[in-house]
């Protein structure tokens, strides 16, 4: 994707973006992904909490694809309270329940802003931009090399689509997006969509 964290002929941009904290990831794999994912939206700050495989991982390296200036600048600790000393606004997530009891945070407290890669905005919006679009756009990306099914969902398309076209000139610096492209005439929404984000569906 030109412009997006892969492409060597861009300079890389950091901002104020927050940092990323991985507690104890298991695979190399994951934590290079993590990263390129990272790069896709200029930041930088990954900090790895006892990863299971020791660092530097060659797995997580090889997986970043890209995305050496994260990896090559990740902080290491032992412990998640070493790693958030610093941190003011803290927000974790899992996929999995632990059948424990977990504060959550109200609308009121995600709704706070904070510096992200498209300046000030709330938290809640910062995620949910960042999640949709990356993981729409790295299905896509999957299904093509693989050739599986290429068809997203169309209203998750619609969302993203509807949310990016406001950034159209700030996706457009260095270690975003490339240049958008010319959908043929009468392209669907998925195909609007791709084109838009400079992929040739």
């Amino acid at each position: 994707m030109p412009g997006a964290g892969t492409d060597k002929t861009k300079h890389w941009r950091e901002g104020p973006g927050p940092v990323v904290i991985l507690v104890e990831p298991q695979l190399g794999e994951n934590i290079g992904m993590a990263a390129r994912a990272m790069g896709n939206f200029a930041l930088s700050r990954l900090r790895l909490v006892n990863p299971r495989d020791g660092w530097p991982n060659i797995a997580a390296s090889r997986a970043a694809a890209g995305a050496d200036h994260i990896i090559d600048h990740v902080e290491l600790f032992d412990t998640v309270e070493e790693a958030v000393a610093d941190i003011d606004l803290l927000l974790a997530t899992t996929a999995r329940a632990h059948d424990q009891a977990k504060p959550v945070l109200g609308p009121e407290a995600a709704a706070k802003e904070m510096d992200g890669p498209a300046g000030t905005m709330p938290v809640g919006q910062v995620i949910s931009r960042f999640v949709t679009m990356d993981v729409l756009v790295h299905t896509w990306d999957l299904a093509r090399t693989i050739g599986s099914d290429e068809r997203l969902d169309e209203d998750s398309v619609r969302q993203a689509y509807e949310a990016l076209k406001p950034m159209d000139a700030m996706i457009r610096q260095p270690n975003f997006f490339g240049p958008k492209l010319e959908p043929p005439l009468g392209a669907d929404l998925q195909t609007e969509f791709l084109y838009f984000l400079g992929r040739r569906a």
